[in-house]
């Protein structure tokens, strides 16, 4: 089966380096091109351990933080 993913362009949203584990795994299992939003402040929208309240539900606030690194990719 072919794979779907090649060669796609995935753009990461973080502001704690997830990228440094998510990068390799993504592009070797998958295919995909990762890149890194810059500056990226994404405690903005919460933090898990709540020193920043979340205003939204965990799934609202993924969709946020996409929505403030659409149309980026830095690579």
């Amino acid at each position: 089966m072919d794979n779907l993913f090649k060669g796609r362009k995935v753009v990461i949203a973080t502001k704690h380096h997830k990228e440094q584990v998510m990068t390799p795994l993504l592009e070797k299992e998958l295919g995909l091109e990762c890149g890194l939003v810059e500056n990226l402040d994404t405690d903005l929208f919460g933090t898990f351990t709540g020193e920043v309240e979340r205003l939204n539900d965990p799934l609202e606030t993924a969709r946020q933080k996409m929505s403030a690194g659409d149309g980026t990719f830095g690579l």
